[in-house]
């Protein structure tokens, strides 16, 4: 089971770690996006305990090669939308962000969540770094 959640967020709440803002305006920027996030939640799917998040960055200038994971204050925000609700866990097994090669409207950030549901007791690291090769 999995569930594609996509929010645009205009400039006035779009937060990244490299902004240097006090923390009062951190938090009312979260808040405005939990709040736009509630219903991209709102369809009644249900994660499940276990899940694993991918998340895909769009930036208005595809010329822009952006840093994702610099949004994870944003991010927390979309998903925490979710948990709120009760659609997803609180804690999710990985949380991964990739760059999203789509251009969205100026002003604007576009994020998507790749919400999945992922087998109990399976770990994710061992997995992957057992799959590497030894260094």
């Amino acid at each position: 089971m999995g569930a594609m959640r996509m929010l645009a967020i205009g400039d006035a709440d779009w937060l990244t770690s490299n902004m240097r803002l006090p923390q009062a305006q951190r938090k009312a920027r979260q808040t405005r996006v939990m709040r736009q996030a509630r219903p991209v939640w709102s369809d009644g799917v249900r994660l499940g305990a276990q899940v694993g998040v991918v998340c895909a960055v769009s930036y208005p200038d595809t010329r822009y090669y952006g840093d994702p994971d610099n949004t994870a204050e944003t991010a927390t925000a979309l998903y925490g939308a979710g948990v709120a609700l009760g659609a997803a866990p609180p804690i999710p097994r990985v949380f991964a962000f990739i760059l999203d090669p789509e251009q969205c409207a100026g002003h604007t950030h576009v994020m998507r969540l790749l919400c999945f549901a992922m087998p109990q007791g399976v770990d994710v690291v061992a997995r992957v770094v057992g799959c590497a090769p030894d260094v």
